[in-house]
């Protein structure tokens, strides 16, 4: 993959992003909310014959079923050999490639340790550059990061590693809802306690936990935060608002977005977020004291489910006293 140039920037900045990043959003782009776009711009005069950075987040597959992912509900539904077949592909094609690799990034495309064939070319990756000139950077939700699994792409120790791992929770109960999954938050807190293990030993250079703020856990996050940094020695403490996407149900999406100020719990949200934790070095703010502009709930139902929306209400006013019901079906449609 080669870097994109500052001319072709411009041109997709001019053509879809307003000129001026107006049309872009800043939830799905960090480099916008924290306003460093332009210090990651890059010239480039002649293109190289080998990309010096290769990112790997093809393969589809993740143990957990994460409530807030807009990843897994664009799966292929295609059966699972002509999937591996892709990946063999993929892997074959890029094999020579990976010799002229100084930095790679590998996150799959759900989970990176359940990842087979992307493990495979990390496993594999021996660099012609000097040691020193390479990088690696690794994102998981934690769950397999043990040392069973570490073993695998040990390897990758030798160079400059940043690690990033997500978690939704400390707390169990909340971690099972919002992850989708049986595992116990307990086994990603020990995983966290062995990457911050091989962080002393200098095997890990940068540990950075990431969470996405939200209804479920948002009254969680100063004791999360302080628990990152304290405990589990975090280099940063990425925190991300919710982003919407068109996978969930619309009423789970409107309550998921604490940003709202027509959410019931927003005002809770805000003093939440005044905590002084949250003014440490190493907390990332992507964004959560910027409002979101979701309107009240009724408006966004029938912004997404108009059809759906009225033939409920139909069914519903069909109970009420007429001229109530007269009001909101005027209501309704005049929308």
């Amino acid at each position: 993959m080669t870097s994109i140039t500052a001319k072709k920037h411009k041109v997709f900045t001019q053509s879809w992003g307003g000129g001026d990043y107006s049309q872009c959003s800043v939830d799905s782009c960090p480099y916008l909310a924290t306003g460093t776009i332009d210090s990651h711009l890059i010239e480039i005069d002649k293109i190289p014959e080998y990309p010096d950075t290769l990112l790997l987040g093809h393969e589809q597959v993740c143990n957990y079923h994460c409530t807030f992912c807009s990843s897994r509900p664009g799966y292929s539904t295609e059966p699972q050999e002509i999937q591996n077949a892709g990946y063999e592909n993929i892997y074959e094609k890029l094999k020579p490639v990976l010799p002229h690799i100084k930095r790679i990034s590998a996150n799959g495309n759900g989970e990176l340790f359940a990842s087979p064939h992307i493990l495979k070319m990390l496993a594999e990756w021996k660099p012609l550059a000097p040691v020193e000139e390479c990088s690696a950077s690794l994102e998981t939700n934690g769950s397999l990061f043990d040392a069973e699994h570490w073993a695998k792409i040990s390897n990758l120790g030798q160079y400059n590693l940043r690690v990033a791992i997500t978690v939704t929770s400390f707390d169990d109960y909340t971690y099972k809802l919002l992850s989708g999954t049986t595992l116990p938050v307990q086994q990603v807190i020990d995983n966290l306690h062995f990457v911050k293990s091989l962080k002393e030993q200098g095997i890990v250079n940068h540990l950075q936990i990431a969470t996405v703020v939200q209804e479920r856990n948002f009254f969680q996050m100063p004791e999360f935060t302080r628990r990152c940094i304290e405990e589990f020695g975090a280099d940063s403490v990425r925190l991300r608002p919710y982003q919407i996407h068109g996978s969930e149900d619309s009423a789970r999406i409107w309550f998921t977005e604490m940003r709202n100020p027509n959410h019931p719990y927003h005002e809770e949200y805000l003093k939440v977020m005044q905590d002084p934790i949250f003014k440490h070095p190493k907390v990332s703010d992507w964004g959560l004291n910027t409002e979101s502009h979701t309107p009240d709930l009724l408006t966004f139902l029938m912004q997404r489910d108009k059809k759906k929306v009225v033939k409920f209400a139909l069914k519903e006013l069909a109970k009420w006293p007429f001229r109530k019901s007269k009001r909101l079906l005027g209501k309704l449609i005049g929308r």
